[in-house]
């Protein structure tokens, strides 16, 4: 069914450093108009914890829409050393357990990895990447060209939390195992060297998400003594 066009919806992270790791919060609120004049709406949860070795990784997923009944899982994926073979199991709506490469990486370890090739100067970075999706959908190939580093010049300047440059960073997420040469989507986004992302559009083939930071606040620095 052709969608005639998007409604404004909202999307809203939390991520908190903690002493052994980080915790965060991801909600996603979308709206869609199909040219039958049918209005969808999406919801979407989750609370996810990956420890600062990137050798384990918890998650917690609510989502619903309007044509679904709610859907809620969790689980969580392990790497050696901290499990003899890497793994992700899962409870709740999916009852699964996946055996993962050890290459694999969460999703904080996989930002903070392009971080790190945008600061050396490299403009292609790649690896396999296990997001807190559904075991058919968790696992994937994703491709990252990077840009060269720009001055941010928005309006929207939060003290500690936007900084003075970024690199636009274009993500192709493929299918693991896949040979397609087509992404499954795509992410464009405005990467700051603190992780911050100030802009981003998601391409899936068939419609696009924009979203761009209208807010944030900083949180308290836990004391790790």
């Amino acid at each position: 069914m052709p969608l005639s066009r998007t409604l404004p919806g909202k999307i809203s992270f939390t991520l908190n450093a903690q002493c052994d790791g980080w915790s965060l919060i991801e909600d996603y609120f979308f709206r869609f108009l199909y040219e039958t004049g049918e209005e969808i709406t999406i919801f979407s949860h989750s609370d996810s914890w990956e420890d600062k070795n990137g050798q384990l990784f918890s998650f917690d997923v609510r989502e619903r829409n309007s044509y679904e009944p709610e859907s809620i899982y969790t689980g969580y994926a392990i790497l050696p050393p901290q499990s003899d073979i890497a793994e992700a199991s899962y409870t709740g709506a999916y009852n699964d357990t996946l055996i993962l490469s050890t290459d694999i990486m969460f999703p904080v370890t996989y930002t903070r990895t392009i971080i790190d090739a945008a600061k050396q100067g490299r403009k292609f970075m790649s690896g396999k990447i296990f997001v807190n999706s559904t075991p058919e959908d968790a696992v994937k190939t994703a491709s990252a060209a990077i840009g060269i580093k720009k001055p941010y010049k928005s309006d929207i300047q939060i003290n500690g939390v936007t900084t003075s440059y970024y690199w636009p960073v274009d993500i192709a997420y493929f299918k693991a195992g896949t040979t397609e040469s087509i992404p499954e989507y795509q992410i464009q986004m405005d990467l700051h060297d603190n992780g911050v992302v100030t802009d981003f559009m998601i391409n899936y083939g068939d419609f696009t998400v924009h979203a761009s930071i209208s807010d944030a606040q900083l949180i308290e620095k836990v004391d790790c003594k």
